[in-house]
């Protein structure tokens, strides 16, 4: 997690950021060392692929990907990992002084005299996912060392990048990974597993005012900040993220800058449904045409792009990914969480490329945040459940 693989948003170039392909040469390095070969492709991707074992050796080929990048939401420049025993005491980050609670985080309580990695509380800790590619990489190893004798199916492994900027399997090889089916190790705290996520899109919209001196503005200035402000009043205050939950959609303002001129929002929608997702991007079509209409001479663009789509539409609950990951995570002695993913994943793209992809738990919390940690015993079981699923007969 010291390395600083965080992507960037709005570069054209993949990767995002150099610094994920030098860490993917490093990975490439660690692997050539445990015996195996590695292959780094034309954009970058590291690909791993291991012949199935004993009486399993013609079973179905199953793939595993993780993504090295981490999210731009928070800075991933210096981490500094802190492993301690959680009590149920709030715990201080050294750095900001911020504390870490059950009053705020009660999933904390789960891990009660447990070890955890924390953050110093000013940047992330990186969970998200490189506990994902931790977990590949230990079963990577436990694999090169096995006998003969061992059954496991033709396994495929594959780090990514840019996932959380939207663009980690652009232009990754699909037939050329040669996977029946595969999971994304990337999902949240120990159990959960993901076989349905959000459709997603994203928002752009631009607005233009007219300007005047101040002195002189009654009836004639149209501040293109306020009507910034308008325009998200147009949406429903209940389809916010911090109004939903579960399978409830949303609209998310993340980004607004502008002048009285002109202004700029970015949206994320997000929803299960895929008829209701159609609908909320309509819904935000019709705010800029009331609001266009509502002011003489004011000019509103509002360009929408489909990002990824619910997986659910492909892998279903009697699908042989989603059975396998279910059992393999029973047998770590784990009741596993089925949940929709308020996000998205590599995954959900991979299923419309051909690919059913389902997410399996790596075991942090809190992503995306200083406020992120991960319990070392999850990331150990996430591990297991990996091994599980690679030696679990159909």
């Amino acid at each position: 997690v010291r390395v600083d693989t965080q992507s960037v948003v709005g570069v054209t170039s993949y990767p995002s950021s150099v610094s994920q392909r030098y860490f993917m040469e490093r990975l490439a390095e660690e692997i050539r060392g445990m015996g195996l070969t590695p292959r780094i492709d034309a954009h970058g991707y590291l690909v791993v692929a291991l012949p199935g074992r004993g009486k399993l050796r013609n079973g179905s080929k199953i793939g595993f990907l993780a993504h090295v990048d981490t999210s731009p939401d928070a800075s991933g420049k210096g981490v500094r990992p802190r492993v301690l025993r959680y009590e149920g005491e709030p715990v201080r980050l050294e750095a900001s002084g911020e504390e870490l609670s059950e009053t705020l985080y009660p999933s904390l309580a789960r891990y009660r005299g447990e070890d955890i990695v924390v953050t110093s509380g000013k940047t992330l800790l990186g969970a998200d996912d490189k506990a994902g590619v931790a977990a590949l990489m230990e079963a990577l190893a436990i694999w090169s060392r096995e006998g003969d004798t061992e059954a496991r199916h033709p396994v495929r492994v594959a780090f990514t990048m840019d996932e959380e900027v939207g663009s980690g399997v652009d232009f990754f090889d699909v037939k050329g990974f040669d996977a029946d089916f595969a999971y994304t190790v990337d999902g949240g705290e120990i159990g959960s597993f993901e076989y349905e996520n959000f459709n997603a899109a994203s928002a752009h919209v631009r607005l233009w005012g007219r300007v005047t001196h101040t002195g002189d503005a009654k009836g004639k200035m149209i501040n293109a900040l306020r009507l910034a402000f308008e325009f998200d009043s147009f949406l429903p205050r209940e389809k916010r993220p911090e109004e939903t939950s579960g399978y409830e959609g949303f609209f998310h303002l993340h980004n607004l800058r502008g002048d009285c001129g002109e202004a700029e929002l970015d949206y994320l929608i997000r929803e299960h449904d895929r008829d209701k997702f159609e609908q909320m991007k309509q819904e935000l079509r019709r705010a800029g045409e009331t609001l266009s209409d509502r002011y003489e001479g004011v000019r509103v663009e509002v360009r929408i792009v489909d990002s990824y789509y619910n997986m659910g539409e492909i892998v279903t609950p009697d699908s042989p990914a989603v059975r396998l990951g279910l059992k393999a995570i029973r047998e770590a002695g784990i009741e596993p969480a089925v949940q929709p993913i308020r996000g998205g994943t590599d995954g959900a793209r991979l299923s419309y490329m051909g690919l059913p992809c389902p997410n399996l738990f790596a075991g942090g919390a809190n992503f995306h945040s200083v406020h992120e940690y991960i319990p070392v015993r999850s990331l150990v079981k996430a591990c297991e459940v990996v091994l599980r699923i690679a030696a679990s007969e159909e």
